[in-house]
């Protein structure tokens, strides 16, 4: 019984699940929940930037300016992609603006958008303002007072949404409602379950 809470995963996948969603939409947490149940990995690609700038996106680009930002995003997204066995990823979708790295991941991972209407955005973005201050994504409008403000943040992600093999509806659907439709279409989209080791059987 020396290894009964050993950890390991119980699905193996084709190629990695990449979610990705506005600011205010809650993949992070989906990506999360989805690894603990399944035992995947899990890479957040905005928290790898973090880690090798040493300072918070928003401090990143006001330091170094957007295009060292998205320098490192990119670097830090193909390195995701390519980080063996397959597991989960998360990136902002400012990331698949890029043509090039919109490309990449719809090549080499299976695209899940987790979608917001503009209205519902706004208000989820304007619950988190008033909870923790300035927002921590660095190209998000402060003080934010219109939901206009969000529209051009929008139209420059619409091609990836339209593009993504899957989208998940979040208007009125819960982080945990969407771990569980994304558990039951894992066959779907390149997932196989695994037995668990023989000395932990």
């Amino acid at each position: 019984m020396s290894n009964y809470y050993e950890y390991y995963p119980t699905v193996t996948l084709e190629k990695p699940l990449l979610l990705t969603g506005f600011p205010g939409v809650e993949y992070r947490e989906v990506g999360r929940d989805l690894a603990a149940l399944t035992g995947l990995s899990f890479i957040a690609v905005d928290q790898w930037v973090e880690h090798q700038a040493g300072q918070s996106l928003r401090a990143l680009v006001e330091s170094q300016g957007a295009a060292a930002f998205h320098q490192a995003q990119t670097s830090m997204l193909h390195k995701a992609l390519g980080s063996r066995p397959c597991g989960i990823i998360a990136v902002g979708d400012g990331a698949l603006i890029e043509p090039a790295n919109l490309a990449r991941a719809l090549e080499q991972s299976v695209v899940i958008g987790l979608r917001l209407s503009l209205a519902a955005a706004y208000w989820k973005l304007r619950h988190r303002l008033r909870e923790h201050g300035s927002p921590s994504q660095p190209f998000l409008p402060y003080p934010l007072n219109s939901s206009e403000q969000l529209r051009p943040l929008f139209a420059a992600r619409r091609e990836g949404y339209q593009s993504a093999h899957m989208t998940i509806d979040m208007e009125y659907r819960s982080a945990d409602e969407a771990v569980r439709l994304l558990m039951e279409g894992l066959p779907r989209l390149g997932g196989s379950e695994v037995g668990a080791p023989a000395e932990n059987r």
